[in-house]
């Protein structure tokens, strides 16, 4: 699979911004330029995707503007692992998403890439469009602006972002989250290089404004459930997913308002899934790609997501009128 990865440099927070002789642009002489942080988390994802297939992938950053001020973020890119890197000269001060991501298209349409990864907004201009209008220009299927993540507590009862139960398979640790205050999953995480973020800061990240998918992994308490829809009440784009169905249903008796879906894996039956979509209060049908194409599934008249994606001739396979989840754990 062939990834490209749009990065850009952004005036650092702690630089000294003032206008040029022309009014019209910023002193760039006196800017430290730095790596938009979300670009920084779709290198991340692009990587991953490339160690999950290892089948010679190829990972490309890309970046426009002029060279003094976007050396830094090709070196940064190549140094965290990405293949090579394509640099667009753009001494144009013009920040129109569109006119921008014509540019990168001209550039990037013989390249053929499998995906283009980009960044969720940059925190300099914060528009969040190129990316849309890049796939529209080269005829790409789009996803954007769309959130899942899994959830644990830990034992002082914060609410942290990560699959699995235990941090034995990305830390070599055999240590439960439940067992463990989050300062001590943080400084683990942290010296490892992959740090565990809490739901509050991924929720700040949304801007309460992208959708939110939040699968509940283990088995809530009421209370711990009460406590996580306050911890979300002025987020209004969180759905709360989760196989452990009781999870959901207790939390439609807190609040019976509650964006909701139900996950399902083989061996369960077609015929428990229709049942279970029946209740109204249900909003989506979170699926394993076992059912895609099952008529009967089809033909419910309720949202449904398909996971478990995890490839390329997957997604072109499937990708027609589905809505996946392209999953890299």
């Amino acid at each position: 699979m062939k990834i490209a990865v749009l990065t850009k440099a952004i005036p650092s927070y702690e630089s000294s911004i003032r206008i040029d002789s022309s009014s019209t642009w910023i002193d760039e002489s006196v800017v430290n330029f730095v790596v938009n942080e979300s670009d920084s988390y779709a290198l991340e994802e692009a990587l991953q995707i490339k160690e999950k297939l290892d089948n010679g992938s190829e990972v490309v950053v890309v970046t426009m503007g002029s060279q003094d001020n976007t050396s830094k973020v090709l070196k940064d890119g190549l140094a965290k692992g990405a293949d090579r890197a394509i640099f667009i000269q753009n001494e144009d001060s013009n920040t129109d998403p569109l006119s921008i991501s014509k540019l990168f298209s001209q550039s990037l349409k013989d390249e053929n890439f499998d995906l283009i990864f980009s960044g969720l907004q940059s925190d300099d201009l914060g528009s969040g469009q190129t990316g849309v209008l890049i796939g529209e220009l080269l005829g790409m299927s789009t996803a954007t602006l769309g959130i899942e993540t899994d959830i644990h507590t830990t034992k002082d009862n914060e609410f942290i972002c990560f699959h699995d139960f235990t941090l034995k398979r990305i830390f070599k640790k055999n240590l439960s989250v439940k067992n463990l205050n989050y300062s001590k999953i943080k400084d683990i995480s942290i010296k490892l290089g992959k740090p565990i973020p809490l739901l509050k800061d991924l929720l700040k990240s949304s801007n309460n404004k992208h959708p939110l998918f939040i699968e509940i992994k283990p088995s809530f308490s009421k209370l711990l459930l009460k406590k996580l829809l306050k911890e979300t009440s002025k987020f209004t784009k969180c759905v709360f997913i989760s196989f452990k169905h009781e999870n959901i249903f207790k939390l439609l008796s807190i609040n019976k308002n509650t964006q909701v879906g139900l996950s399902f894996c083989p061996p369960t039956s077609v015929k428990k899934i229709i049942e279970k979509s029946k209740n109204r209060k249900i909003n989506y049908l979170i699926l394993d790609k076992f059912y895609l194409n099952n008529k009967k599934i089809e033909n419910l008249n309720i949202k449904k997501y398909y996971y478990t994606i995890r490839t390329k001739s997957e997604f072109s396979k499937f990708k027609k009128d589905n809505n996946l989840i392209f999953e890299n754990l």
